[in-house]
């Protein structure tokens, strides 16, 4: 009998233990939905040419490599979405099997900034001066005043 309850509540910290993984790795990327690689274009602005949208990408690469002094040959550098205004896609590096993460980015004049990057939660007061970044591409932040998430 005492097998019995040793087996079940091994068998039930194993599953609170996976609900707890499975809970903070949903919410870890703020609920973003990829894109599966399809590039969202806002029907209200005409969509830049492909070769504009190439230079751009390779803009915010640029400025995201250039952050982090990351070598090409190191990092695969992917773009999810441009509508030549704002940029979301991910970094993976190089023949590895795990590891990688997010960035979005935002253009501000000429020039392409990072908004975040990373693999886990994006700050509110990383997006305070993108105001305008679109609540589909980053749906929610978290306030670090409170800690707690903050629907856009």
């Amino acid at each position: 009998m005492d097998k019995k309850i040793i087996v079940i509540a091994i068998l039930v910290g194993i599953v609170v233990v996976l609900g707890y993984y499975i809970y903070i790795n949903k919410t870890s990327v703020n609920n973003i939905e990829p894109t599966g690689g399809v590039s969202v274009i806002d029907s209200r602005t005409e969509p830049p040419k492909t070769t504009d949208l190439e230079a751009e990408n390779d803009a915010i690469k640029n400025v995201l490599f250039g952050k982090y002094n990351w070598k090409p040959s190191e990092i695969n550098f992917i773009v999810d979405t441009n509508d030549g205004k704002y940029a979301s896609g991910g970094i993976t590096p190089v023949g590895g099997d795990v590891g990688g993460g997010y960035w979005f980015a935002a253009k501000a004049g000429e020039t392409w900034k990072i908004v975040a990057d990373g693999n886990g939660t994006i700050s509110c007061e990383q997006l305070a001066p993108y105001p305008d970044f679109p609540s589909k591409l980053i749906s929610e932040c978290v306030d670090t005043k409170t800690g707690n998430p903050v629907k856009r």
